[in-house]
Parts: structure tokens; sequence; C-alpha cells
């Protein structure tokens, strides 16, 4: 439960991005060859849509095979980008993070991987010391 606020945050953060004026926004995505502008919009309803749904499930399995699923499928779609050449940083949770607090935007990267290693890491100890 601890990844949905989480992926509730990012996906809400594309769907607000998607309606900015960047205009990387207008660029054709790399691997569906739409505008970006339309691939963060279904990502970000994607992501808050998967969410709910977990939220909503009670059977443990469904609710890690959702989330394994999502999860594969940004991780493919970043793998595909690689493998077409395509140079450009992953702007997963949009450009507003980077509106509201500029010294934030510049390092999300690192913010989010630190977020979620974090997360991981605590899961993987309280899974641990639950069976001890």
């Amino acid at each position: 439960m601890d990844c949905l606020a989480g992926f509730i945050a990012v996906g809400i953060l594309k769907i607000l991005d998607s309606n900015g004026t960047v205009s990387s926004l207008d660029l054709p995505d790399p691997v569906f060859n739409i505008k970006q502008r339309f691939v963060l919009l279904g990502a970000g309803y994607a992501e808050v849509i998967v969410c709910c749904a977990i939220l909503f499930v009670r059977k443990d399995v469904v609710r890690a095979s959702l989330l394994v699923w999502v999860s594969t499928m940004f991780m493919l779609y970043r793998f595909e980008s690689y493998l077409l050449g395509s140079t450009e940083s992953c702007s997963c949770a949009g450009h507003t993070i980077g509106q509201m607090v500029p010294k934030i935007g510049q390092h999300q990267a690192e913010i989010s991987f630190g977020l979620f290693l974090f997360l991981l890491l605590r899961k993987l100890y309280l899974a641990w010391s639950s069976r001890c």
C-alpha cells in the first residue's frame, strides 16, 4: 500500500502536466508515435485507475498482479524507448514539480529513486521482521 501514494501522486501530476504549455509535449513519442501529451495523459489515467482498483479489490493476489502489471508496462516502455535511441530523460512526474519547486525539479529523478528505494527496503524489512 505504500507505493500507492506515490503512484497516485505521479498519476495526477501526469494528468495535470498533459495540459501544460511545454513545447516538448507536442513532439511525437518515440514508442507510440503520437504526441507526448497524449501518452502522458494515458499513463496518468492508467496509474490512477489501477491504484483505485488496488484500493477496492480485496484479494492480495489481484492487487499484487495489478501493481506488477502497471510497473512492468512502464519498464517495458522505458526499455523500448531506450532501444529506439531516445536520449531524453523520462519526465515521469511531468514538468509540474519543476515548475512548483525548481530546485526539486532539477533532482526529480534522484528524489523519486530514493523514495521508491526507501519504500522497497522498508517493505522488505517489514516482511523479514514479521517472519522472525
